[in-house]
């Protein structure tokens, strides 16, 4: 039986506090996991090119909204749709992952 492991996809990003990241995959994701060891805001991209890395906190003001998910130190939490429960299994949308650092500490991301 043939294996598609090389649709699964681990990455650990070394955040440092006050810093922008993008995450890029090598393969679309229909879903992503992510577990934070330190505090951090992240959003899903789809975008066939790579996005700009955050430059600044994209912390919403009081009152307004941002697009941005508040990630806590030691969260986890998956974005997309598993391609198990997925009416088209293997369909990935998510491409690039852009995050803004909080606090310092690792973020481990699993896609597939």
């Amino acid at each position: 039986m043939a294996t598609t492991s090389f649709l699964h996809q681990q990455k650990t990003l070394n955040m440092v506090a006050g810093n922008g990241y993008v995450i890029s995959l090598t393969n679309p994701a229909a879903c992503v996991s992510l577990q934070a060891r330190a505090a951090c805001h992240v959003a899903m991209s789809g975008a066939s090119s790579a996005p700009s890395a955050p430059t600044g906190t994209p912390a919403p003001a009081p009152g307004a909204q941002s697009s941005y998910y508040d990630l806590q130190a030691n969260e986890e939490i998956e974005f997309g749709e598993d391609a198990a429960d997925s009416a088209l299994p293997g369909v990935g949308t998510i491409r690039h992952i852009l995050v803004w650092a909080i606090g310092s500490g690792n973020l481990c991301v699993a896609a597939h």
